[in-house]
């Protein structure tokens, strides 16, 4: 009865503002948006029952099955009783239970659909995910902000949405920015690094506000060298930053032949070098620097430290990244 009750005021509280569900299991949670059950999503540890939960414990350990018939045939099993169909068993027992629960969900369907919630976890699987299954990632980082901004831009080739995407493009840079900063001990400082396949490439310290002077000569200074270092046929990514895309830049780029990937606006921050960065702050913070020359110290030292294999695996993953974009129509991913 408790459970009941609680699925029938979810949504009144979501509609409310009030806190999210954040209970249920996958299935269950996907059973609302399509009204049926998905039963490639459903296992054995999605059963919540403390009397199928020793149904199941006990058709795994047992070596006859038989004293079990009345209750395996009442989860709905019509196949033979033996070792060899334990699998198929249990399945039974975790569909009996999910078929279950499905009235309950079946009011939550109507709930949300009563406040006009229903087409909103619809339209937006993903996002609303977070709201009623726990332990799913909903962290709002700059990527994540980016990719449910959804801003209505005026027509594609006209100076007003030049001007729009230039907008978008500053806006996405300054909280990616905000995050590439390391903090300790009350002092933080800002970086400029690439990485390749073949390992991490130089880092550098970056003092006061970059222009786009200041940015090519980054990349005169650091990413050049990198590129003679980690391989000469790699291909530059970075974003639409207007330090990066200015005539300065481009010329620079053009001058040295190094070959960019062009990146369009608002696109999902799928750069693995962000991977990069949290796991260079993860290592910083075993230390305890003092001040903020230590801080530069200790960075430099764990970003020496980083494996290649880990780069390796970062790079490698991009098929996987740009898969999981396409699945989720350009919004945020696990990535």
């Amino acid at each position: 009865m408790k459970i009941i009750m609680v699925l029938c005021i979810d949504p009144n509280s979501l509609a409310q503002g009030g806190p999210a569900p954040c209970f249920m299991r996958e299935w269950c949670y996907f059973y609302p948006t399509t009204g049926e059950v998905d039963v490639t999503r459903t296992c054995k540890d999605d059963v919540d029952d403390v009397d199928y939960s020793l149904l199941i414990a006990k058709v795994e350990e047992a070596t006859d099955l038989t004293e079990f018939t009345d209750e395996i045939i009442s989860c709905g099993y019509t196949g033979a009783l033996n070792i060899e169909q334990k699998d198929g068993i249990i399945r039974a027992i975790v569909l009996h239970t999910a078929f279950q629960v499905t009235p309950m969900l079946g009011d939550l369907r109507k709930g949300l659909q009563l406040y006009g919630l229903l087409d909103i976890v619809k339209d937006h699987p993903s996002l609303c995910k977070s709201l009623f299954v726990p332990g799913e990632d909903c962290t709002p980082d700059a990527d994540y902000i980016l990719s449910n901004v959804a801003p209505e831009m005026s027509e594609r080739g006209t100076s007003r949405a030049s001007v729009e995407s230039k907008i978008i493009n500053y806006f996405q840079d300054f909280l990616q920015e905000i995050e590439c900063g390391v903090k300790h001990g009350g002092g933080s400082v800002l970086m400029w690094g690439c990485m390749s396949a073949a390992g991490v490439g130089e880092l550098h310290f970056i003092d006061g506000i970059m222009n786009s002077q200041m940015y090519c000569s980054i990349l005169k200074e650091k990413m050049l060298p990198s590129l003679r270092a980690l391989g000469r046929r790699a291909l530059f990514q970075h974003d639409n930053d207007p330090k990066h895309t200015s005539k300065a830049t481009v010329g620079f780029l053009k001058k040295n032949r190094v070959k960019v990937i062009q990146w369009p606006s608002m696109s999902s921050d799928l750069n693995p070098i962000e991977h990069l960065w949290g796991i260079l702050k993860r290592q910083v913070e075993h230390h305890s620097p003092t001040s903020i020359q230590s801080l530069k110290e200790v960075i430099l030292e764990e970003w020496k430290n980083i494996d290649v294999a880990k780069c390796h695996q970062l790079v490698y993953s991009m098929p996987r990244r740009l898969g999981a974009v396409i699945k989720n129509h350009g919004g945020h991913t696990k990535y």
